[in-house]
């Protein structure tokens, strides 16, 4: 998930892993793994799961954005 867009809100964005800079884990659940990286010159959050084997957890992924967006809103950015 790329950090903002240009309204500052939480996006949902597929990218491939060699993109990216500084990856620390964060955590590890059933279905994905987070991680802080560095991409593009930000610092973002990025979800990695097995979409082949967990179609579930693209779903679970998309409403955490959703959420995400919803509370950015409620904060005022």
């Amino acid at each position: 998930m790329r950090a903002k867009n240009q309204l500052g809100l939480a996006t949902l964005e597929r990218a491939t892993i060699p993109d990216f800079q500084n990856t620390q884990l964060i955590a590890r659940g059933e279905g994905a793994c987070t991680f802080r990286v560095s991409w593009r010159d930000e610092d973002v959050m990025v979800k990695k799961c097995d979409t082949w084997n967990q179609r579930h957890v693209v779903k679970e992924l998309e409403h955490e954005a959703k959420v995400c967006r919803v509370l950015q809103k409620l904060q005022g950015r």
